[in-house]
């Protein structure tokens, strides 16, 4: 059985993981916030996002739409924090991978 993340996220909330992996990047350079913090900084934004284009772009006729819409918006918002933070933590260690592999052919 193959885990395909795409059938799980709403392609047109991918551009909220951009904006999670941008505002991440600049909180830990600013070093306003401890790094420990980020993760749960992006998921708040990213829930917040989230939520703001699907109950705009959801017609809320009933408590039942309301209530889809809602976990439809922590669903993604998670989603998509945790996408953020992983495409920065390969990026991360992809680097530190390359520069131990350089300090190992000079020495």
């Amino acid at each position: 059985m193959e885990l395909n993340i795409m059938d799980y996220v709403d392609p047109k909330l991918v551009v909220v993981a951009a904006v999670c992996l941008m505002l991440g990047v600049f909180i830990k350079h600013a070093t306003l916030i401890k790094n420990n913090y980020i993760p749960f900084i992006l998921v708040g934004v990213s829930i917040v996002l989230c939520g703001l284009y699907i109950f705009a772009n959801s017609p809320m006729t009933d408590s039942q739409a309301v209530a889809n819409a809602i976990f439809s918006a922590l669903t993604q918002g998670v989603l998509m924090a945790g996408l953020a933070v992983l495409i920065h933590q390969c990026y991360s260690q992809g680097a530190s991978l390359k520069i131990n592999a350089d300090k190992a052919k000079t020495e």
